[in-house]
């Protein structure tokens, strides 16, 4: 359903604080997240500076470079342990 919603490659999986989704977060990316409600965005890149500032601005947890043991938090750490 995001992957329809939001219209770009990457997959979504659910968790009891929402969805969070994985793709290259640019802030067009991180608009239609915030459209839809999606309070959690993973990218396997790097976000681009906008999406940054918008994920700050609107208090979207922002997570980029997600490696098998490691994850950049660019936004939104206060809701990373409840991930």
């Amino acid at each position: 359903l995001v992957y329809n919603l939001l219209g770009e490659n990457g997959f979504t999986f659910e968790n009891d604080q929402g969805d969070m989704y994985f793709a290259y977060p640019g802030n067009e990316l991180v608009q239609k997240a915030l459209l839809v409600g999606i309070p959690n965005l993973v990218g396997i890149g790097a976000p681009s500076s906008l999406a940054i500032e918008l994920a700050e601005e609107f208090d979207l947890t922002l997570l980029g470079f997600l490696r098998e043991n490691s994850v950049n938090v660019y936004s939104g750490d206060w809701r990373i342990g409840r991930l």
